[in-house]
């Protein structure tokens, strides 16, 4: 089967997960939003270490912050 070059715009998990209870669409996250999660999450965490409420050692990694850019779907509402 041929994977589309649009693929290369997109991350998915290994093993994969899939879109709620469909088994044939994987679930996938815009690369770009991941970077922008990441982006955001590091702008807040240099934040909270200025004002005082976190040290250092709490600021997370980009494979942290892309683990959990990718749960976000989880967080959102959806209406079935």
């Amino acid at each position: 089967m041929h994977k589309s070059g649009l693929w290369k715009y997109f991350s998915t998990t290994t093993p994969p997960t899939y879109f709620r209870n469909d088994r044939s669409h994987r679930a996938a996250w815009c690369n770009a939003c991941l970077q922008q999660y990441v982006t955001n999450g590091r702008e807040l965490d240099a934040l909270h270490i200025r004002s005082g409420e976190a040290e250092a050692t709490s600021i997370r990694s980009e494979s942290e912050l892309r683990q959990e850019g990718g749960y976000i779907d989880d967080l959102l509402k959806f209406r079935d």
